[in-house]
């Protein structure tokens, strides 16, 4: 089939396998250096992004700090956050009331495979909240 000489078969083979291993592929280039603030910051980006902070101790005004939405009335987050235990079972406790309004709610097992929620209010006050349990 080829008639070539032995020595050429050799190259041909040696040729294939650079080819297959990856040697002969042409070099990566090398990354350039970042210049993104992000991904490299410089002194001045971190204050500025320190003071633009919204963290645990740093809010801006009339933000809810279990949110971080702005709230329609600011006043409301003098008062004291509010933990409201709804129920969950029967079926004709729902739909429940007012847990909508809720910034935070958790859904925990009781007994016998019955689930109740933890509703905690801070940012809004629904009218009616409920059906209420211990």
């Amino acid at each position: 089939m080829f008639n070539h000489p032995p020595v050429v078969h050799r190259l041909l083979g040696w040729l294939l396998l650079a080819l297959c291993t990856g040697c002969l592929q042409p070099a990566a280039p090398s990354p350039a250096a970042p210049t993104n603030a992000i991904t490299n910051p410089t002194p001045e980006t971190q204050i500025a992004t320190l003071k633009n902070a919204i963290g645990p101790d740093e809010f801006p005004a009339g933000i809810n700090r279990l949110t971080g939405q702005p709230l329609v009335d600011p006043a409301r987050l003098n008062r004291r956050p509010l933990l409201v235990k709804i129920s969950n079972a029967p079926p004709l406790v729902r739909p429940q009331a007012g847990i909508g309004a809720a910034d935070i709610v958790y859904e925990h097992i009781v007994e016998g495979g019955l689930t109740r929620f933890s509703a905690l209010f801070y940012g809004q006050a629904p009218e009616r909240v409920g059906s209420i349990r211990s």
